[in-house]
């Protein structure tokens, strides 16, 4: 297993001495004599395996509220159901207590009643 001083690995990798020294510590790489390769590609390189995991929990995430948001802004059909059937019959009352002719009011809530049916069979 090849070893490293930071000296020589600045060198190797064209990095200054500081830097990689700096670079090791943000890593986390604990202060040695020697570093193995592994440890001086992570600190000039960056931790491969840390960036694939940061990826990977940020579409997690993304697909969560992605999922979150779905569901808020999803209605269950009872629901609306209830709602329409309760629009309808304020719309019928209003229809059948109008001072329109039996015939008007006959047409209109045969036309609602018409909507109600085409909305609860789709």
């Amino acid at each position: 297993m090849t070893r490293w001083t930071i000296h020589r690995a600045a060198k190797e990798f064209g990095i200054h001495r500081e830097t990689l020294a700096k670079r090791l510590e943000a890593a986390a790489v604990t202060p040695s004599k020697a570093y193995s390769t592994r440890d001086i590609c992570r600190a000039v390189y960056g931790d491969y395996e840390r960036e694939k995991l940061r990826r990977v929990k940020e579409q997690a995430d993304k697909l969560a509220s992605q999922n979150e948001l779905a569901r808020q802004s999803l209605v269950r059909t009872e629901e609306v159901y209830l709602r329409l059937a309760k629009v309808f019959g304020a719309m019928r009352q209003r229809i059948l207590s109008s001072t329109l002719t039996e015939d008007e009011q006959g047409d209109l809530l045969n036309d609602l009643g018409g909507l109600l049916e085409k909305n609860l069979v789709q």
